[in-house]
């Protein structure tokens, strides 16, 4: 039964450390790309629409480590005691979160390599008409398209 295999994790020594060093490195990891943030931001990145994108990106890094070291806290206290099963429910979407992050944070690079692309093309008109709006919506893009393929991947698992 689910609430023996709870019981067997939990006097697992070796199950409970890794648990704990996952977490926390998630969330050391989601400290430190925060810390980054704040001390180099983008100032590397020349360009407005590219500095929207590469927020993004560390927001989404964010969101990501805490998600992840989130689930790896709630498993560890979840085996403190008897038999509290966690709902489907809730593990799809944290899982679905972190996983639409984690492809959202893909895609940005991808999208700034576009956009790098199309401004080398273009460097005039790229110029001139420059929004925040642009990238905003090519992060909104990121967003949708990782979406999507989580979707995709969802189905590919039920039939199979």
């Amino acid at each position: 039964t689910p609430c023996e295999l709870v019981h067997e994790l939990s006097q697992n020594v070796a199950y409970n450390v890794v648990i704990v060093i996952k977490g926390t490195l998630c969330f050391a990891g989601a400290f430190g790309v925060s810390v980054q943030w704040q001390r180099v931001g983008t100032r590397f990145l020349v360009h407005r629409n590219s500095q929207t994108i590469f927020h993004c990106y560390y927001f989404f890094n964010i969101v990501m480590g805490l998600v992840y070291g989130t689930i790896y806290l709630s498993d560890f206290v979840r085996l403190r005691f008897d038999c509290i099963l966690i709902d489907f429910r809730l593990i799809l979407v944290t899982r679905s979160i972190a996983f639409s992050t984690y492809m959202s944070s893909h895609h940005i690079i991808v999208l700034m390599s576009f956009e790098r692309l199309y401004s080398s093309i273009f460097p005039a008109y790229f110029e001139r008409n420059s929004h925040k709006l642009l990238a905003a919506i090519l992060a909104l893009g990121s967003i949708i398209g990782s979406k999507a393929m989580r979707d995709l991947l969802l189905r590919h698992n039920k039939a199979t």
